[in-house]
């Protein structure tokens, strides 16, 4: 197994007036590879949106603008139930899917995978799509066009970019 961290930050107490140099020696390197450790990753917990029950898309979530060079995968962990009705209709889905941005413009790889799906009617859904003008990537999911629906999910993020 290779260790992230090639270099171990000092176990001895720090002089006062070594502080400087240790500082700059292993703190100031440290927490660099404490910031590109958790940029890798972003999570967006509890991302939540009510539909309007007339069967149109509504976001769920929107990325930030991506790189102008990157790609990224996106995974969304979603469920639904009717807001009123006593839950009546119930969605599920764990999605997956990779985006790239090639100069500035962004584009699909391949379809979205469908980890997991369930819902008690046809007409919810759940989908990923792209906005170009802003150079963004977004959630949406839909109701049945019956009743109005809250989506509450888990959005993951992966980037590498140059």
């Amino acid at each position: 197994m290779r260790l992230t961290a090639s270099t171990a930050v000092s176990e001895r107490p720090v002089r006062k007036d070594d502080l400087e140099r240790w500082a700059n020696d292993e703190a100031v390197p440290a927490l660099a590879r404490i910031r590109r450790a958790v940029n890798y990753r972003s999570v967006e917990r509890e991302v939540v949106v009510e539909t309007d029950g007339a069967g149109t898309y509504s976001r769920i979530w929107t990325s930030e603008e991506l790189p102008t060079n990157c790609t990224v995968t996106v995974e969304a962990d979603v469920c639904g139930v009717t807001i009123l009705g006593h839950a009546a209709e119930r969605a599920a889905y764990v999605l997956r899917a990779i985006f790239h941005s090639i100069a500035g413009t962004i584009a699909q790889g391949g379809a979205t995978a469908t980890l997991s799906s369930y819902e008690t009617a046809a007409g919810i859904d759940v989908r990923f799509g792209i906005d170009a003008t802003a150079r963004t990537v977004y959630l949406e999911g839909r109701d049945n066009a019956g009743s109005a629906m809250k989506f509450v999910g888990v959005v993951t993020m992966n980037e590498a970019g140059q």
